[in-house]
């Protein structure tokens, strides 16, 4: 298998790091993404994406929003399919930190956004825990079912 400091196409790397929380190596995702970080690299929207994931996992919420706000905004507004799943998944990620703080209004308002994007069954599941907490019980079933 390829090092990924060697991959040069952000999609190869995103897959890695998917492949990597996989194997829960979240040692291995920080020591990666904090190398290609530091190296100002412009095109390291899958690191910013992996970090701010991980950044999450370890309850630290600011650094994951401030991780997925600077994924949103290095991402091209293009229209190409990689660059509508990396905005989905800073989204994604976005509505995640705002269900932590209890904004589920902005956590909706995120996940549209998401799902405007590019649909996930990961955003699906997120959106049917948001709607619950604002009592649209039967919009959260439909979510889940298409999820």
């Amino acid at each position: 298998m390829a090092k990924l400091s060697s991959l040069t196409d952000p999609e190869a790397r995103a897959t890695r790091y998917l492949w990597e929380y996989a194997r829960d190596a979240s040692g291995t995702i920080d020591t990666l993404t904090r190398a290609r970080l530091a190296g100002a690299d412009a095109a390291a929207i899958p690191e910013l994406l992996a970090a701010g994931r991980l950044a999450y996992d370890r309850l630290d919420y600011p650094r994951a929003d401030s991780l997925f706000a600077r994924a949103l905004a290095a991402t091209p507004p293009d229209s190409s399919g990689a660059a509508r799943r990396a905005r989905s998944v800073a989204h994604m990620g976005h509505a995640l930190v705002l269900q932590k703080r209890r904004d589920w209004d902005g956590s909706l308002a995120e996940l549209e956004a998401a799902l405007a994007e590019h649909a996930t069954s990961e955003a699906l599941e997120t959106l049917a825990n948001t709607l619950i907490r604002l009592g649209r019980t039967d919009e959260a079933i439909s979510a889940g079912e298409w999820g």
